[in-house]
């Protein structure tokens, strides 16, 4: 994939690649997600392991000079909320699905605060309106609804999410 925004996020195009994953990028993807959140929040190596064999090609991934820089994973599901069960039961996975749930969002903290998120999450979008889905589905935690909001999501309200026992927010950002 040609992710075509390198000057935007002040990196050399020719250094990055984008792509969807593989089994393995295991590895680096669960390095990634441990540095970007905190443990009781973060997906499990054990966790993507079960994600990588399931939905792949629902993981976006980003290197800069062949390192894991950035990516954005979830699933599709028929179901329009997005519920903790989902993070951990990756049956739950319906490839035809309506809706993409996002799971995550990361971003090295070297990285953070040059565009790359948003700029991952308008590839990962478009990838899902080209599949055929309705829109996509997130939750947050309240620091992070400005940023989603950016990136064209609605606030529907409060999570039944106890995910990491922090207080969440569903976004929805239809097609």
């Amino acid at each position: 994939m040609d992710c075509g925004f390198g000057k935007e996020i002040g990196l050399e195009e020719e250094a990055l690649c984008l792509r969807k994953a593989e089994l393995s990028d295991l590895e680096a993807v669960a390095e990634l997600e441990a540095e970007c959140f905190p443990k009781a929040e973060a997906a499990t190596k054990e966790q993507f392991q079960e994600r990588l064999k399931a939905y792949s090609s629902h993981f976006l991934l980003l290197f800069y000079e062949g390192k894991l820089i950035s990516f954005i994973n979830g699933f599709v599901s028929n179901q329009e909320d997005l519920s903790d069960e989902m993070y951990e039961n990756v049956s739950l996975h319906e490839e035809d699905g309506d809706w993409q749930m996002i799971f995550g969002v990361n971003t090295h903290p070297k990285f953070q605060r040059r565009g790359i998120a948003t700029k991952m999450m308008q590839v990962f979008l478009e990838e899902a309106e080209k599949e055929g889905r309705k829109g996509a589905v997130l939750t947050c935690k309240e620091e992070k609804i400005p940023f989603y909001r950016r990136c064209g999501f609605v606030l529907e309200g409060k999570s039944a999410s106890t995910h990491g026992d922090a207080t969440w927010h569903q976004m929805r950002c239809c097609f």
